[in-house]
């Protein structure tokens, strides 16, 4: 677990820690965690992409006509999220209201 490198999913299967003074070799570190470009050589998979989440309301949950609240959470590796923007409908996108201290490698939650 290393800030700035992305965990993927596996992380839920942490058993145990170990440290190394070299770089690990592993399958997944080596041929799979990898980005490939058309343009350029294969980069590993370390920074985590700005990615966001609407976590209410849920997925096809239908709503009554009046105020609807979205909530959400965003992250990234490269820095403290800036704002977040919702779009409803295809209407105007709408500035989020963040919640609580930015910070880097933090979920940013949002409403």
């Amino acid at each position: 677990m290393v800030p700035g490198w992305y965990g993927v999913s596996s992380v839920k299967w942490l058993t145990g820690i170990e440290a190394n003074d070299h770089p690990f070799s592993g399958y997944f570190q080596t041929e799979r965690y990898w980005y490939e470009w058309e343009h350029a050589a294969r980069e590993p998979v370390t920074l985590q992409r700005v990615r966001a989440l609407i976590t209410e309301p849920g997925p096809d949950q239908e709503r009554d006509q009046g105020q609807l609240v979205v909530r959400g959470v965003a992250w990234s590796g490269a820095a403290a999220i800036a704002r977040v923007e919702v779009s409803l409908g295809g209407g105007p996108w709408q500035e989020a209201r963040l919640l609580g201290e930015r910070h880097r490698h933090s979920w940013q939650c949002g409403s």
